[in-house]
């Protein structure tokens, strides 16, 4: 988007941006969601957990990998923003998703508010549930920017002409986040190792 919108494209060039990307990022989502869900159990195995911390750490991937593609659709909506200029609105509904995380994580886990005590699974709920309410936020936003009142002509010609672009250009930041998502899961695997406490100690 920032590239577009610095060599001055039309609206309709950034709506087909837009929406090229959400649709990747979707098919993208489901496929690594869907992968963690068959592949929880082999995951684990390299973290060498067992008993009941076992059963919670299955309990927590299983719901926060179901639902990962949210986050990757947030991503897109966050980066058409921050390419807008937008990034104290980024900034704030971060804050609220933080906020309404922490305030459900409380209700969840202990079972406030008449709610049963869900425990760890009421964490990874309390996750999804404010990740969903800020990815509509952001949704909202970016609709009432790029869409609102603008006629939409979207084809699948304009898809094959925007995802080599999207590629050339998103490669780079993708693989930074993957790298860095590979060495923090690397070094749990280490973590593990050294037993519950130190586990507990690196997720505080």
């Amino acid at each position: 988007s920032a590239q577009y919108i610095g060599a001055g494209k039309s609206r309709g060039e950034i709506q087909n941006l837009t929406l090229s990307a959400l649709f990747i990022n979707l098919i993208l989502g489901i496929l690594f969601s869907s992968l963690i869900v068959v592949l929880h159990p082999t995951i684990l195995s390299f973290l060498n957990i067992d008993g009941q911390m076992l059963a919670f750490a299955k309990d927590y991937m299983v719901i926060i990998g179901s639902f990962l593609f949210l986050q990757l659709i947030s991503i897109t909506f966050s980066m058409f923003l921050r390419a807008h200029g937008k990034t104290r609105t980024t900034f704030k509904v971060s804050f609220l998703m933080n906020l309404i995380n922490v305030l459900l994580n409380y209700v969840l886990i202990y079972g406030k508010l008449g709610l049963p005590s869900m425990g760890v699974a009421g964490a990874a709920w309390a996750t999804v549930i404010s990740k969903g309410i800020g990815l509509v936020i952001l949704g909202l936003i970016v609709y009432k920017m790029a869409f609102q009142g603008f006629p939409v002509h979207y084809s699948r010609q304009d898809f094959r002409a925007v995802v080599p672009k999207i590629v050339h250009y998103g490669a780079p930041a993708a693989g930074e986040q993957i790298s860095y998502t590979l060495a923090k899961f690397i070094m749990m695997i280490f973590i593990t190792k050294l037993g519950e406490d130190a586990i507990t100690a690196y997720s505080y």
